[in-house]
This record gives C-alpha cells, structure tokens and sequence, in this order.
C-alpha cells in the first residue's frame, strides 16, 4: 500500500492580503479621488479669480482713457482733435469688457457656491444656461451646467431632458431639444460628482419666436425627484 505524501506551502500573510487591509486601501484610494477632485475645483476658481482682477484692471484703464477723452471733447479748443470715432470705439471695448466681466464673476460666483460647506449647496442643481448666437441665422449655440455642492460625497447620475417653448403664427408651442439638434441618443446622460457641462448647437423652425428653455434633470433610482428649471431665452453675441 502506497502512502501519498501530501505538501502543505506556507504562504506568508500579507497586511494587503487580508480583509481589512482591502478595506483600508479602498478607504485610502475614496479619500485620495475625492482630495484630487477638490483640488480641480479650486484650482479651476483660482484660474476664474486671476482672470477676473485682470479684466477689472483693464476695465479701469479702459474708462479712465475714457474720461480723458470726455473731458477733451468738454474744452471747446481741444475738441477738434478728439475723434467721435475713437470714443465710440472706445465705449464699444468697454461695454464688451464688462459683458466679460459680468460672466466671469458668475463663474466664480458659482465655484464659491460648488466649495461652500453649507448643505444647501449638496443637492443636484441646474446651475445656469448660455444661449449663443452663431454667424448662421437662427442657428444658436447652448451650454448648460449641471452642479452640486463639494460636500455632496455621491456621484450625481440621471438623464437630462431639455424643451424650447416658443411663439410661431400667434400659438404656443413647445419642442424638444431632440428635434432642433442633432443628437446620437435622448434623454441625454449625466454622471458627475461636482458639475458637468452640456453643449450643442440647435436650429430653430422657420418663423419661431423663442421664449424660454425648460430644463428637466431626473436622477437615477426608483424613487427620485426631479429637478425642473426654466430659462428666458436671451441670447449672448458671440
């Protein structure tokens, strides 16, 4: 009879082997993931903020120049030498500049709110809509934030539906966004933890008059509740 010898191999434990140590290096890889994010976040304000104490330091020598002119044209010797067309092209930069500025301040506006601890802030929002004219007639350019507060620890998921309710032959009506742009796939698709942007080009029907843009954000899950906000439509020049 032929005694079968059987080997035991002593495999050494290992702290990352074991179920705790998993544990904790998928707590370490969550808490790095998320100081990352945050990270993106301010750099991104930090980046908004330098912008904006330029511009408002143009603007500044902008409307300083501005007076200078103005008082030129007020002494009746010097009049001759100040241009109409300089001060209209002037105030046209200026008026330019402070389109910019107004925008880069809401950015960082809503940047503040995304790093903001209060809990107001931890729920998906619908942050803003742009809508841009295009050098094609009736053919305008949309971008759409989607955001939630940096103290929110969930990743924000759903779909996103969008509306365009205009006025065509003295009657109210209203289209989706499906059928004024072109689109691979509706309801669109959003899966972000602190903000994500949509955007798209859309053409509106012969004779619309636009009057508002709704938006419809429903989130994942059996039992959600969706987020619906509405927009003027006022169109920014390009």
């Amino acid at each position: 009879m032929v005694r079968r010898i059987r080997k035991v191999v002593v495999v050494p434990s290992r702290f990352w082997n074991q179920p705790l140590g998993i544990a904790t290096i998928a707590l370490l890889a969550f808490i790095a993931g998320g100081v990352v994010s945050q990270w993106v976040v301010r750099e991104r304000q930090n980046s908004l903020e330098v912008r904006e104490q330029a511009l408002e330091a143009e603007l500044a020598s902008l409307d300083k120049e501005r007076e200078v002119l103005q008082s030129r044209v007020a002494d009746a010797e010097m009049r001759e030498q100040v241009s109409a067309g300089a001060m209209t092209t002037l105030q046209s930069d200026l008026n330019a500049r402070q389109l910019e500025l107004d925008a880069l301040r809401e950015e960082v506006s809503h940047f503040r709110a995304l790093l903001a601890p209060s809990a107001a802030q931890k729920g998906l929002q619908v942050a803003s809509l742009k809508i841009l004219a295009t050098e094609k007639a009736s053919t305008y350019r949309y971008e759409l934030l989607l955001s939630q507060g940096a103290a929110s620890r969930r990743i924000a998921s759903g779909s996103l539906e969008m509306d365009l309710r205009f006025e065509q032959d003295g009657r109210e009506e209203s289209l989706s966004f499906s059928k004024v742009q072109k689109i691979d796939y509706y309801p669109m698709r959003y899966n972000f933890r602190y903000f994500q942007d949509f955007a798209g080009v859309i053409a509106l029907p012969d004779g619309a008059h636009p009057l508002e843009v709704i938006v419809v954000a429903t989130p994942a899950g059996k039992v959600s509740t969706r987020i619906t906000r509405s927009f003027p439509w006022t169109v920014e020049d390009i």
